[in-house]
Formats: structure tokens, sequence, C-alpha cells
């Protein structure tokens, strides 16, 4: 008898734990008070396969042939895959008008559609890195839509692809509470910009008045990284290249790399390693040039080596407090500031 409670009490836990699941993956409610909701957990997802069309992937995810997001914030990571993604909603709300922010900067393209509560088309629109900005259904880095939600049912069906990072966080905002965290974002974003291009410049100053290199090498370190986090946050798009989707889309990849050859430069010159380590310097310039090549052959090859990229990227940190350490050891007191 024990043992067949014992059986029971798993069954049970096991069916609450599957109708949590079902919950968090089921309707999204946009309720009358709420300015700003997160949609990741409740959306559920298939791969998308050749020829598939928007209605046949809107069947099978409200068939339940899909999978269920087990995250706030969904990610496929890299993969050369698209993937269909669902929403069913109910706005309970009198705002029809609302923004939706969807995935990150360097999706390669995210479409949108929209059906009604009987599954008829209301909308089709897209956004992506391969899409020039005033080409876009909102002028913005990010990937915005303006969406026109009736009160009730209706469903939103997603289908995202990219050679880059596969992440898709997903937000309803009402329009009021999009600006205002739009307007605070871009205030953030040009205070810390700022900061560094003042920094870019009050080195290149240094460098004038004392034709150290490292103050150089330093400037295109930190340049590259800034442009690197510009990119990541969608401002390069919106205020370098608009008009220049194909670069755009294949950026990101490349200024890692340069940014990694700079860096390598860069602590060779501010580490004295040419008088300290002449064979460890030669090996940094060697592994900057190796970097650059990378950055070059990039744009031909962007799944490939936006792969590739991440094992220098993982291990030149290890490598750089290596190096720091034993120039430390050797009594060359500047190179705390990287231990």
């Amino acid at each position: 008898m024990a043992r067949v409670n014992r059986l029971l009490t798993l069954l049970l836990t096991l069916m609450l734990l599957t109708g949590a699941q079902a919950a968090r993956a089921g309707l999204l409610v946009l309720p009358p008070n709420t300015q700003t909701i997160e949609a990741g957990s409740h959306v559920s997802w298939i791969k998308d396969a050749p020829g598939t069309t928007p209605e046949q992937a809107l069947q099978s995810l409200l068939n339940e042939l899909g999978n269920s997001s087990q995250s706030d914030f969904p990610s496929f990571g890299l993969s050369r895959d698209s993937y269909w993604l669902l929403l069913s909603l109910d706005n309970q709300s009198d705002q029809i008008r609302w923004m939706l922010e969807a995935g990150r900067p360097h999706i390669g393209r995210l479409d949108v559609y929209l059906f009604d509560a009987y599954l008829q088309p209301v909308g089709h629109w897209w956004s992506g890195s391969t899409r020039p900005l005033d080409a876009r259904p909102y002028l913005h880095g990010h990937l915005i839509f303006p969406l026109p939600l009736s009160p009730g049912r209706s469903y939103m069906l997603l289908r995202a692809a990219s050679h880059n990072m596969l992440d898709l966080p997903i937000t309803f905002s009402k329009p009021d509470a999009f600006y205002q965290t739009a307007s605070l974002r871009q205030l953030l974003n040009g205070l810390f910009f700022g900061a560094i291009l003042v920094l870019c410049l009050y080195n290149l100053l240094l460098f004038f008045s004392t034709r150290d290199r490292s103050y150089v090498t330093y400037v295109l370190y930190i340049g590259s990284f800034g442009l690197f986090l510009a990119s990541r946050g969608g401002l390069t798009v919106r205020w370098l290249w608009p008009d220049m989707p194909a670069w755009n889309s294949i950026s990101m990849t490349v200024i890692v790399y340069l940014t990694l050859a700079f860096s390598m430069l860069f602590l060779r010159d501010f580490l004295q390693l040419p008088r300290l380590f002449p064979r460890t310097s030669r090996a940094f310039v060697i592994g900057a040039g190796i970097m650059t090549v990378s950055a070059l052959v990039s744009p031909f090859f962007p799944f490939e080596m936006t792969v590739w990229n991440n094992v220098p990227t993982l291990l030149w940190p290890v490598v750089a407090m290596a190096v720091s350490l034993a120039v430390l050891y050797k009594g060359y007191e500047p190179a705390r500031y990287f231990v």
C-alpha cells in the first residue's frame, strides 16, 4: 500500500510539473494596468523545414507539435537553422497599439506574422541586421515592431534566422513606456560612448606628447571594443552605416577579431614584451596578424568565423593574465594593472 501511495504521489507530481510548464508556455495576457511584459516564457517553437509556410507553422504549433520555452529569454545558440515561434495573445486592455521588441540587433532576419482569433492574417513585418534602417517597421537600431492588437485573442508567429547568436528575448510595451525606456537608454548610451570617445582623444594627445606607441595601440583597442559594444547594441546601424545591411550583418564578427588583434598589440607594447620576453612578443605579433586575417576572411564565411572566434575570445584573457604575471615576476610593476 505504501508503495502504491508513493507511485501515485510521483505521478501527481509529474502531472503538476507538466501542467505548470504548459501554463508557462500558454496564453499571454496583456492586462489593463501593465506597461511592459516579458513574453519569452510563453513561447512555443519548432525548427523550420524547407518550404514551410507561416500557415503550416501556425497549425503545427497550435496542434502542440512544438517545444515549450524553458526560459524567459529563448536562445538557440549558434545555428544555421531557422525557427518558428508562437505566442497566443489575449489583449484585455484598451490599448490597441503595442510595441514589440524581439531578438537582438544582430539577428539576420526576424519575420513577424499576426493572425486574428479566427486565424486570418492581419499583417506581416520583418526586420533584422540585413535590412536597411529606413526600410524597417520602426526606425530603431533594435528590432522594434508597432503591432495593432485588437481586444481579445490573437496569435503572433515569429520566424528567426541568423548566422550569429540566435537570442530571442520578447517584450511587449505600451508606447509611452517604450518611449521612456528608449529615452533613458539613449541617455546612458550617450554618456558611456562619450566617455570612450574622450578616453581615446586623451590618449591620442598623450601619444603626440610622449611618442609612446602603447598609447596608439590602446586607442585602437579601446576604440574597436567600443565599436563592438555599439554594434551589439544596434547603435552602429543607427548612426554609422544605416544603408549598408550587408556590412551590418557581418560587422560585429569582423570587429571582434580586430579588437582581439589590437588588444594583443597593446599588451605587447604596454608590458614591454620586446625587451622582457622577445619570443612572446613575436608570438603576439603573429597572433594579431592571424586575427587581422580572420577579420578580412569573415565576410566570406560569416557563420564559420563566428563559431571560430569563440576560441580566441575565451583563451585570450587566460593568456593575457599568465603573461602579465610573468612580467610582474620579472619586476615590471605596471603589469599589476592586468593582474
